[in-house]
């Protein structure tokens, strides 16, 4: 008898902060670029790390790194991603900071487990896969712009959830 369990096929953008390494869906991503050079500007959100010129706009800058609960590094790569995007809203286009870009791969969503065997369907870390000794966690890539992009105090507490990497491994 021929099992007709199938899993989805997902392509992913893996990417490090700081010796992390994390994943999340392409869909929200325009594009992967150097990190171009950032303006501060006087008054910032928490986690903003200032604007950049992006093709002719203005676009925030934002560090993942209070979302992730990890250091940045010297960020070198920007995700441009649209944030706060929905069926019904194109959300706003912002760059995320990472330190580092290492493509995108397709996989299998029965690759990734679950965090303490349970599934995870709130907040934005969904699932852990190893290869060899390391980990990589990914992300709900719209739950964790928001996140990124969200002002502490007026955040969800889904958004607020930080990961935990002691507890992962």
């Amino acid at each position: 008898m021929t099992s007709s369990t199938t899993s989805a096929t997902t392509e992913l953008l893996v990417f490090r902060v700081g010796r992390e390494r994390f994943a999340m869906s392409v869909e929200a991503v325009e594009g992967v670029s150097e990190m171009p050079g950032i303006t501060p500007l006087p008054v910032m959100a928490p986690g903003q790390l200032g604007v950049c010129d992006l093709r002719g706009a203005l676009v925030p800058v934002y560090s993942p790194a209070h979302a992730l609960n990890v250091g940045l590094g010297a960020p070198a790569i920007g995700i441009i991603a649209w944030a706060g995007q929905t069926d019904t809203e194109a959300g706003r286009r912002v760059v995320i900071a990472v330190d580092e870009a290492a493509g995108v791969t397709a996989t299998h969503d029965r690759e990734w487990g679950d965090i303490g065997g349970t599934p995870w369907t709130e907040g934005f870390v969904r699932g852990v896969s190893a290869s060899g000794t390391e980990l990589t966690t990914l992300l709900h890539a719209g739950e964790f712009l928001v996140a990124c992009t969200a002002n502490p105090d007026q955040a969800s507490p889904q958004a607020n959830q930080t990961v935990d990497r002691e507890d992962a491994r």
